[in-house]
């Protein structure tokens, strides 16, 4: 017996040939009526269940797996096939947690030529499943190699850029007197670039060691961070309002790393009203819902145009001269991946010159 007319791709993917497939049906007519649909196209070893069962638990799993019978759990068949795309006619159970692209059961009276479309369907999931295993095993390698390349690089090129810095600095000490200005000004722009350089590469360090942090879980009190924080950071001129912040089970050191950025940008971004004495005013608040907690940084300063909004995330982006706002374009591509890290996301609501309030958003850790 031929196959449907529309003579279905049978394409086992990649890895598989020829396409195999264990085929168990109780009623020999219909072993033979299934064995049609794909003869020539496949390897076809037809076994009872019994023998089907026995070959799950000792050998490699199949292309595919056809079973028809009138008593089969399906779920459990799935389970015990592994990688195998699945096509189950007339299971004793209806599995609703069967959904996956590979999988399929159909009804007893299912017409045998819907029977290779199904088996088509089934085994073009397992090929989409395949491929997606190797891309994110292609991506994750990528991403290790990208991450020791940072690492490297950056721990490497400091040793150059603490003696391009120092031996600046030590030519204007020792040889003033021997110095024009002009060749002064030329050092000093010489020592500022290495340290603009330097500082860049400690971000870069910062995201590096960060993206590799194993991931821990305890009592965090956000209260203590946001304190510990605000010793090291500027608030001169700043009116600043800190909620009552809970404690959350998360990584103390991810966490510390999302709120250092977006307490520093608030506080660095100040309107230019701001700059003459006027009030800059920055909020902090928290609060925790059953599966989520939440931390608003709220700002009156500048803010970030909505067509911004992404863009800001992005590694070394900046929207002003560094004249205007120090800065390494690096600190919110940090805070973004370490929010990833905690399973969280960040978000901002923003306009030019309406303030910004940025929220991060974290699941509960039991």
């Amino acid at each position: 017996m031929s196959a449907h007319p529309t003579d279905p791709d049978l394409d086992p993917g990649p890895g598989t040939t020829p396409l195999e497939v264990w085929l168990s049906a109780a009623d020999p007519a219909r072993d033979a009526t299934l064995r049609g649909l794909v003869e020539g196209r496949a390897l076809v070893t037809s076994l009872s269940l019994e023998e089907l069962r026995r070959r799950l638990e000792t050998e490699a799993c199949p292309a595919a797996i056809v079973v028809d019978g009138d008593e089969v759990d399906a779920t459990d068949l799935v389970e015990a096939a592994g990688g195998a795309a699945v096509l189950v006619i007339g299971a004793a159970d209806a599995p609703a947690g069967l959904v996956e692209p590979w999988t399929d059961v159909a009804p007893a009276d299912v017409p045998v030529e819907e029977v290779a479309l199904r088996l088509a369907r089934v085994l073009k999931g397992r090929q989409q499943r395949l491929e997606l295993a190797r891309t994110t095993d292609t991506l994750a390698h990528t991403s290790h190699q990208l991450e020791r390349f940072v690492y490297t690089a950056s721990h490497d090129l400091k040793e150059p850029l603490r003696a391009i810095t120092g031996f600046s600095r030590l030519l204007v000490t020792r040889h003033a007197d021997q110095l024009e200005d002009q060749a002064r000004t030329y050092l000093d722009f010489v020592t500022d670039g290495a340290e603009r350089l330097g500082r860049m590469i400690n971000a870069l360090q910062t995201f590096s060691v960060l993206s590799r942090h194993e991931v821990s879980t305890a009592e965090v009190s956000l209260s203590s961070v946001v304190e510990e924080l605000l010793v090291d950071l500027d608030t001169d001129g700043v009116e600043l309002t800190i909620g009552d912040l809970p404690t959350v089970r998360s990584d103390r050191t991810l966490v510390t790393e999302v709120v250092r950025v977006l307490l520093d940008n608030a506080l660095r971004y100040r309107a230019d009203g701001s700059q003459d004495g006027s009030p800059h005013e920055v909020t902090v608040e928290a609060r925790s819902a059953p599966e989520s907690w939440t931390l608003d940084v709220i700002d009156s300063g500048i803010g970030v145009a909505p067509n911004d909004h992404e863009r800001i995330f992005d590694m070394f982006a900046r929207l002003h001269t560094r004249e205007a706002y120090a800065g390494q374009g690096i600190g919110l591509a940090v805070a973004r991946m370490a929010a990833g890290r905690l399973g969280g996301r960040i978000e901002v609501d923003s306009g030019l010159g309406e303030g910004s309030t940025f929220r991060v958003t974290v699941p509960v850790v039991a």
